[in-house]
């Protein structure tokens, strides 16, 4: 693992008198080994915590970035989404998602939760009508509606998700491919979910906290429809 997560994170983390609440403590981005700087593949341009805006836009606890790498943190026990400023269509978006270790509630590692929000739509509201690509645990790589959107019609591999799905602790890859509203989601470099295209095809890009100590990095777009490709080259991180 090359992303240490610092002792003292978990130091910040207090239980509440209600076992399944936990305080709004800020939590400061973990210390992390020194690598050279990411550089994306061509074509794509990398997407940074300045590129987004945040809501709830009047807490600024939600959402932290380490200024060592620029990985971004969600903090635990809070809820909101941060939001690209641009709109996009067709687009090709890789990055990577971390759940952080907490020893207090190792019995509800599995139920973790975060994910990535693609066609957000206004007005911005918890949660706003887009599509989700889940960073939950048992459904790693899943599609969802929000919102007031209609559900569209999935095919996902249950089976090549737990084949390839990396343990909580450890980096897990995603790339969404979108064309004309039809999305596909690989995970790890493999195919894990498809959707047909329903009744949103364009919006913001978003990364969401749902209350687990969730860590994102590599952030990278390339707009314009999806080049297909025999392999996304999106493993494991080494």
């Amino acid at each position: 693992m090359r992303l240490l997560v610092c002792l003292t994170l978990l130091s910040l983390l207090t239980l509440s008198g209600c076992p399944n609440e936990t305080q709004k403590v800020p939590v400061e981005p973990p210390q992390t080994v020194k690598e050279p700087p990411f550089v994306p593949e061509k074509g794509y341009n990398l997407i940074t915590f300045s590129d987004f805006e945040q809501f709830p836009a009047d807490d600024g606890n939600i959402f932290r970035e380490s200024p060592e790498d620029g990985t971004i943190l969600g903090n635990m026990g809070q809820k909101g989404f941060l939001y690209t400023k641009e709109s996009y269509g067709d687009f090709t978006f890789r990055g990577e998602l971390m759940f952080v270790k907490v020893d207090q509630f190792k019995g509800s590692w599995p139920y973790v939760n975060a994910g990535f929000l693609i066609y957000i739509q206004e007005p911005d509201k918890m949660w706003p009508d887009c599509l989700e690509i889940q960073g939950k645990f048992f459904e790693m790589g899943s599609i969802k509606a929000n919102g007031d959107v209609e559900q569209p019609e999935i095919n996902e591999n249950d089976q090549m998700r737990q084949l390839v799905r990396q343990p909580i602790g450890e980096w897990n890859t995603f790339e969404i491919q979108s064309e004309g509203g039809a999305v596909t989601v690989l995970l790890n470099g493999q195919e894990v979910c498809s959707a047909k295209a329903g009744d949103l095809k364009e919006g913001r890009i978003g990364l969401q906290a749902e209350g687990s100590i969730t860590l994102y990095r590599n952030l990278r777009l390339r707009p314009g429809p999806p080049i297909k490709e025999s392999s996304s080259g999106m493993g494991p991180p080494g």
